[in-house]
């Protein structure tokens, strides 16, 4: 008995396990998408171009996706803002100078599927960096933003 109900669970457990496939997020024609400059809700006008380019880099790495400059070449749109940008103190010297700082910064990304007109994906990305004003690796603001 004990060895027909391991042979059924096994069972179950092969035809539950092939009968699920995986759901892609992007339509099967998706293959191109357009990036317009993304906004920026912060008091830092560089920050458009580092990330931007950024993105458009992975794009380039994952090379799933191509990007286009031309909206009518395009499947998508991925619109994205910057919606965050904040410095915080970590630690200071022995002296009382700040050592080491947070920079964190926030984006709002959608993406729109062109040909159907409806919206793929909503959502927020953050990312916190540390770098240090004094120790070493010392660090500007600026590298900490790239």
């Amino acid at each position: 008995m004990k060895k027909i109900f391991f042979l059924m669970s096994i069972f179950l457990l092969l035809v539950i396990g092939c009968s699920w496939t995986p759901r892609t997020v992007l339509p099967e024609y998706f293959r191109v998408i357009h990036m317009p400059k993304f906004k920026n809700n912060t008091l830092q006008p560089q920050l458009v171009e580092f990330i931007n380019q950024k993105f458009l880099e992975k794009f380039e790495m994952d090379g799933r996706l191509t990007a286009t400059e031309h909206v009518s070449k395009a499947d998508g749109i991925l619109f994205g803002t910057i919606s965050k940008y904040k410095k915080a103190p970590l630690s200071y010297s022995d002296l009382g100078e700040l050592d080491v700082n947070a920079l964190t910064i926030g984006i709002e990304v959608k993406l729109r599927d062109i040909k159907s007109g409806k919206w793929l994906h909503d959502s927020y990305l953050e990312e916190t960096v540390e770098f240090n004003f004094i120790s070493e690796p010392v660090e500007t603001e600026i590298d900490a933003q790239k």
